[in-house]
């Protein structure tokens, strides 16, 4: 089955869109200045999204550091790792205790699927982060398992396929606030 490419380009706007919806935010590659922007708009629950592997655990690190904010890793609330599937082995329970335990405090949620985990524990994130993993080669091309699932991996596995429609699904890239893109050495 061939997939449609959900790139087009709007002539008139001059933006890029993705299936049919602007996908323009503002870029980041600097924690600090994303924590300043983020501090500005004093958001008590920030998300932060994207692929496996594109960075979103050491942007949240450093947000946490500079925010002051507790960082709250999906990953570390699987109940069963490796278990072919994520979203029905993650502890909602612990997500919700976690973010409403610190209610006075900041906190960063960040995982693959976020939305949908969010949307499952009941809690809004108050700005979305998307981390897009560039690489290093010439023109700093974004890769596009942002959309598809993979970066070279076997699609057909469970996890894989669970991320390819929830980027469908949620769309995770036309809901962010900011885009922060990271550049593979």
């Amino acid at each position: 089955m061939e997939e449609i490419d959900p790139f087009t380009f709007d002539e008139v706007t001059g933006r890029r869109l993705w299936r049919g919806q602007d996908v323009e935010r503002p870029v980041y590659t600097d924690p600090q200045v994303l924590a300043a922007e983020i501090a500005r708009r004093e958001a008590k629950i920030i998300g932060v999204d994207g692929h496996d592997g594109s960075g979103k655990s050491f942007l949240s690190r450093q947000l946490g550091m500079t925010l002051d904010a507790q960082v709250i890793e999906l990953d570390s609330l699987l109940i069963k790792k490796n278990a072919g599937s994520y979203l029905p082995n993650l502890d909602l329970g612990k997500l919700t205790e976690a973010v409403t335990r610190e209610s006075q405090m900041t906190s960063i949620v960040e995982g693959v699927c976020l939305l949908a985990a969010l949307e499952s524990a009941g809690i809004k994130a108050d700005v979305l982060v998307y981390v897009r993993s560039l690489s290093a080669n010439f023109g700093h091309l974004w890769h596009e398992e942002d959309f598809h699932g993979s970066r070279g991996k076997d699609l057909d596995l469970p996890l894989h396929s669970e991320i390819r429609a929830y980027n469908w699904k949620y769309q995770p890239l036309v809901r962010a606030d900011y885009f922060f893109d990271r550049i593979e050495q």
